[in-house]
C-alpha cells in the first residue's frame, strides 16, 4: 500500500459521499504524508494541535469530529485517545480495507478523459510552423 493508493481510495469515497469536507480530505493526507515520514508504521502518533496548526483547523471541536468521522467511516482506526493536550493520539492508517472491486464512474471518467487528451480529441491538431530566420552574424570592430 501507498499514498497514491490511499489517496486514491479517499477521493473515490469521497466523489461518492457528499458528508465529505475538506477538513477530512485534510486530516486524512496529512495522516498519510505524516506516516510515509515515519516509515509506513502500523501505529503512530498523530498531535492534536501541531496538526489543527498546520491544517489550519482552528476549532477543536471540527477537528476531533473529523477524526472521528474518518474512524466510523473505515480510514483510520483510533487505538488510543489524547488524554490532554501534550498527548497525542495513536492512529492506525486501515490500509487493509483499501481494495478496488470495480470500477467507479469517476475512474471511468478519468480514463476517458485522458485517451481524450491523447489522442487530441477536443483539441487542436492542427501543427504550428515557425519561419526560421537566417541571422547573419555580424561582428563589431572595437
Amino acid at each position: 500500500m501507498n499514498g497514491y493508493n490511499l489517496s486514491r481510495w479517499w477521493f473515490n469515497y469521497s466523489f461518492e459521499n457528499k458528508e465529505a469536507k475538506c477538513q477530512h480530505t485534510a486530516i486524512f493526507l496529512w495522516c498519510i504524508e505524516l506516516n510515509n515520514r515515519m516509515g509506513w508504521k502500523s501505529e503512530f502518533g498523530l498531535p492534536t494541535n501541531s496538526t489543527m496548526e498546520g491544517l489550519s483547523i482552528g476549532n477543536k471541536a471540527t477537528y476531533l469530529n473529523a477524526l472521528k468521522d474518518l474512524h466510523d467511516w473505515g480510514f483510520i482506526e483510533i487505538i488510543k485517545e489524547s488524554k490532554n493536550q501534550y498527548q497525542a493520539c495513536i492512529i492506525r492508517i486501515c490500509s487493509d480495507k483499501c481494495h478496488y472491486e470495480n470500477a467507479t464512474p469517476l475512474d471511468s471518467a478519468l480514463i476517458q478523459h485522458s485517451n481524450q487528451h491523447s489522442n487530441g480529441i477536443g483539441s487542436s491538431t492542427v501543427p504550428i510552423d515557425k519561419q526560421v530566420k537566417d541571422r547573419k552574424s555580424t561582428r563589431l570592430n572595437s
